[in-house]
């Protein structure tokens, strides 16, 4: 029995001492191992140490080489897209000055009595001031303000500009031109002529027609008159309002136009007023037909201190043909074009000048009198005949209807055309004299 036990445990002895060498080989292998991965990752280590200083060494000398060569081809390229830019400009300065040439836009000056009075012409047309509509011919408005539709929709193509009041101009079934509020403008639905019936210019989809989705068909404004404007205003009221509505807005888009180019309108070198935007003739010339004026000099560049968030300067004096909604230079809608526009009182005031300038017209036209004067009321009270040219006095036999304050002129012998002041008294003109009361 004692030997057999001996025996047992020599066998479980030589088991366990077989099992610790096969772990200590085994980890003596893991050990070996590892001192190999050591050994490869301090290699790696060392490569890419070396690595590292090579990349490091001078860096700050070729960094600064590497931005300055970056920072030359930023600016060569802002270079040429500065000097395309200013080549574009100058074109659409050329194009729009020949196009105001060819359609005549002129200033008359004339003195009379020692007042100097401007008048501004397209092709041989007097453009009417606004607040002298109701003294203009109707064929004479309608053929100004034609003229003036055709010539403002050349000019803002040639400038990349969408006015904001959008105008139509003559074309098939639409005989006048027509002007939309900014808040109806570009809706990409063609608008039968006003007057007309709808069918006759546009025709819905069926599918369109039986969702019923299509909101109602904006009403445009005329640019045009049939008869005279104080007979209008006793009339047709509705269409006496939307009249002066539209030649407003008109107005109103030359002086955004001018605005956008870098012109003030305003008479006294501020903000601008309603009265600003009626000589629209005035303001129009000044944009595209006036002497062009010496350069001025252009503002120092902000420092690096100043900061950018807070203020937006320009960088150039706004000028003819810069700004556009055409190019990414010098967007319109950009945030140093919106800040420029943002300052103008008027932006936003279109249709508080549709009210001041029909409180004038019709105080204007509650304020005249109006008579027919026949030979015989030519004599004055001292019993001496005034002169008054026989082909002024109309074709009516020597009558003549007159108002109070009219704005009278007459065509010499030599064509040159003579007009008196605009507010002349009656009985002090020579021409007129009112029917005592």
């Amino acid at each position: 029995m004692d030997i057999e036990q001996a025996t047992a445990q020599k066998e479980e002895s030589l088991e366990r001492i077989q099992e610790i060498q096969n772990q200590a080989n085994i980890l003596q292998k893991d050990i070996e191992d590892g001192r190999a991965r050591i050994a490869k990752l301090k290699a790696s280590l060392a490569h890419r140490s070396s690595d590292y200083d090579s990349i490091t060494h001078n860096l700050s000398a070729r960094r600064a080489t590497t931005l300055d060569s970056v920072e030359k081809s930023i600016r060569r390229i802002d270079h040429r897209w500065n000097t395309l830019h200013t080549r574009t400009a100058e074109a659409r300065v050329f194009l729009c000055r020949e196009a105001a040439n060819l359609y005549g836009l002129k200033q008359r000056r004339r003195r009379k009595g020692g007042v100097i009075r401007e008048d501004y012409t397209i092709c041989g047309v007097t453009i009417v001031d606004l607040r002298d509509l109701n003294n203009a011919p109707p064929a004479h408005i309608s053929t100004s303000l034609t003229h003036l539709c055709h010539l403002l929709i050349l000019i803002s193509h040639y400038l990349s500009l969408r006015l904001p009041a959008e105008i139509t101009l003559p074309h098939r079934d639409y005989p006048l031109p027509t002007i939309f509020t900014p808040s109806s403008s570009y809706s990409a639905r063609e608008v039968p002529f006003p007057g007309t019936s709808p069918s006759n210019s546009s025709s819905p989809s069926p599918s369109a027609s039986r969702t019923g989705d299509l909101p109602p068909l904006p009403h445009p404004r005329p640019l045009f008159l049939e008869k005279s404007l104080p007979a209008l205003a006793k009339e047709d009221p509705a269409a006496y309002s939307l009249f002066v509505e539209g030649v407003t807005l008109l107005a109103w888009d030359v002086a955004w136009l001018c605005r956008t180019q870098g012109l003030n309108i305003s008479s006294n070198g501020g903000p601008g007023t309603w009265e600003d935007v009626c000589p629209l003739g005035r303001n129009l010339w000044l944009l595209l037909a006036a002497p062009i004026p010496s350069p001025r000099p252009s503002p120092a560049e902000p420092t690096s201190t100043t900061s950018s968030k807070s203020q937006l300067p320009l960088p150039l004096p706004v000028t003819l043909g810069q700004y556009s909604h055409g190019t990414a230079h010098s967007f319109l809608n950009s945030a140093s074009a919106a800040e420029y526009m943002r300052n103008w009182k008027l932006l936003h005031g279109h249709m508080k000048i549709v009210d001041r300038v029909k409180s004038a017209l019709l105080g204007e036209m509650a304020g005249a009198e109006w008579e027919v004067l026949d030979e015989r009321e030519w004599v004055g009270e001292s019993g001496v005949t005034e002169t008054a040219d026989p082909r002024a006095m109309g074709e009516e036999g020597g009558k003549r209807v007159v108002a109070k304050g009219e704005d009278r002129e007459t065509v010499g012998g030599d064509g040159v055309s003579e007009t008196s002041s605009t507010r002349t008294k009656p009985g002090t003109s020579g021409w007129t004299k009112l029917k005592s009361r």
